[in-house]
Formats: C-alpha cells, structure tokens, sequence
C-alpha cells in the first residue's frame, strides 16, 4: 500500500502484520518497517502527510500528551507520551484517595468513603501528600480550613490514576 500526498509518494506502509506497538505507563511506541522516499526530510513529511497534522492538531487539547516522529534507519517510528505523571512515590493511600474522587468531596465525605474514622492519620497519610504531589486541589484555596472546602482531582491525578489502570 501507498500513501500519496498531493505532491509525490512519500512513505510505502508495511503490511500490518509488520507493525510494531509497544505500551508502556507513560508511553505507546508505534514502529513500522520502511522509511522516507528519496532524501525527504521529516519536516516535508509532517508538512504534506495530513495524518500527521490531524494528530498534531487533536493533541493541541492534551498538552500533557506529545508526539514525536522519527525515522531510524530502516524503520519509521511514532510515539505519543504522557509528560506529566508524577515523578515521585505515591503511596496506596493516595491512590486510593485519587480513586475515590470521582467529584469534588469534603473531608467527611472522602473518610467515609474510604471507610477511615481517624482524622489525623487520613489528614497525614492521605490528603496532605496528594495535595503536595499536585495531584489533588481544594476547590477554595483561598480558605484552606474552610468547613465547607472539597477536594477535586487534578488532571495531573487523572493521568496517573489512567496510567496505574492500565499498567495493572
């Protein structure tokens, strides 16, 4: 199969079955055998391949998710990957936590939910290291011991809590 461009033939796709995808937490590598036509660079591929420049523009709404593509040898190779899981431990309290909050939540309503009586230690060993990870925010920051103050998901907890799910 061909794939042509208004201009000329770029790129001579490999059978399916020669696709490779790898997955991993933060990442999905696609490698396909072949490479450019001719001495094509990159930049006229990504120019006159609209594939290319409709991923790119779909991306442009998840700027935690870029795409790089490159041609190694006799291989092209694409890869979309996750920029901003946290770097850091995170414990399974807090995993816990981030599964939980489905909407934002009150501090009642996340211990009940978790079924944790003791105030503290769900103060020390839940909500405090995912508000410190990022991966969770008070929706009235401005009134941190609020009574009413809730809790809601970042979409940096959103990315990590979506990449430990697929990873299990």
């Amino acid at each position: 199969m061909l794939i042509y461009s208004n201009r000329c033939c770029l790129f001579r796709a490999a059978p399916i079955h020669h696709i490779f995808i790898k997955t991993f937490d933060n990442r999905i590598i696609f490698i396909n055998p072949g490479r450019l036509y001719g001495k094509l660079s990159k930049a006229v591929f990504e120019c006159d391949g609209t594939g290319f420049i409709r991923i790119r523009d779909f991306l442009k709404s998840y700027p935690e998710v870029t795409l790089s593509v490159e041609e190694r040898g006799d291989f092209f190779r694409a890869e979309l990957r996750l920029n901003d899981l946290p770097t850091t431990q995170v414990t399974t309290q807090v995993i816990h936590l981030l599964e939980a909050l489905e909407r934002p939540l009150s501090r009642r309503e996340l211990q009940e939910k978790l079924q944790l009586r003791n105030r503290e230690h769900f103060r020390r060993k839940y909500l405090q290291p995912a508000l410190k990870e990022g991966l969770i925010v008070m929706c009235n920051p401005d009134k941190p011991r609020a009574a009413d103050q809730k809790y809601r998901i970042t979409e940096s907890g959103r990315i990590y809590i979506a990449g430990k799910s697929s990873s299990d």
